[in-house]
């Protein structure tokens, strides 16, 4: 049975403003109990993962375009952005070390951009350079 009410390190969920999160703009933070929104805020483009970091009450969110948002959680119903950390483009995957708190982030080397979409790349994004995929690190 899931708890109804919102309890600091609930906060799990985040998704961007549109499905599959490509798009940039608000994002929002949910807690993962119940559904809640918690607030919007502003986040760069492609959404793809998400941590929260109990100890430190860090939510980072990694995004597509090569940047991972840093939010603190002040209180239950509250975040407020740290900063803005540039990666590299491509960046999805998104893990913390408790105990070190650095960052690991996927990524690979890209392809340039098509001109439009195809039938094959509807989206027109561009695809990753098979043998370049990489785990990026970041620490304090």
């Amino acid at each position: 049975m899931y708890d109804s009410d919102p309890h600091p390190g609930d906060m799990a969920a985040w998704s961007g403003n549109c499905p599959g999160g490509r798009a940039s703009g608000p994002g929002t933070a949910v807690y993962s109990n119940n559904g809640k929104v918690i607030q919007s805020l502003p986040i760069s483009a492609g959404v793809d993962g998400s941590v929260y970091e109990p100890a430190t009450a860090l939510l980072f969110v990694s995004t597509r375009d090569g940047k991972v948002h840093i939010f603190h959680e002040d209180s239950p119903d509250k975040l407020t952005e740290v900063e803005t950390l540039k990666t590299e483009f491509g960046t999805g995957t998104i893990g913390v070390d408790p105990k070190t708190h650095n960052l690991f982030l996927t990524t690979a080397d890209f392809g340039p951009a098509p001109p439009a979409p195809t039938k094959e790349n509807p989206e027109a994004e561009r695809k990753p350079i098979p043998g370049t995929f990489r785990v990026l690190i970041y620490g304090r």
